[in-house]
């Protein structure tokens, strides 16, 4: 029997194969992957939404940095597939890398505390 965090790892996995990439309707972002991690140093665990940017989409996400950020935690409180991810207080973060780089330029974090 898997345990809870197994659980979490596998359906971040089959999530990915199965529907990535995938347009986070904002008319920029599309999420490249989705893994299940434990962050380090605090040990929390956490999803992770991973993004590649072009020079031209970060500039202009950039641009609407404020309106992603609600975006994204919109994404979280509304999204039926994190119903029991959600109830365990799991992080969720949106990585932000320049496609040409792989250099993060950006992170957008959630816990807890904002998505309930």
């Amino acid at each position: 029997r898997e345990s809870i965090h197994e659980r979490f790892e596998r359906e971040a996995r089959e999530y990915t194969e199965q529907n990535c990439p995938r347009s986070m309707g904002d008319g920029i972002t599309m999420i490249d992957s989705m893994v299940y991690v434990q962050n380090m140093p605090n040990g929390e665990w956490a999803i992770h939404y991973s993004v590649f940017l072009d020079e031209e989409q970060k500039e202009e996400l950039m641009s609407k940095k404020d309106e992603l950020e609600r975006l994204n935690l919109k994404f979280v409180q509304n999204s039926p597939i994190f119903i029991k991810q959600k109830e365990a207080g799991i992080d969720f973060a949106f990585i932000y890398h320049d496609a040409l780089t792989k250099k993060k330029f950006l992170e957008c974090r959630y816990t807890k505390k904002d998505y309930e």
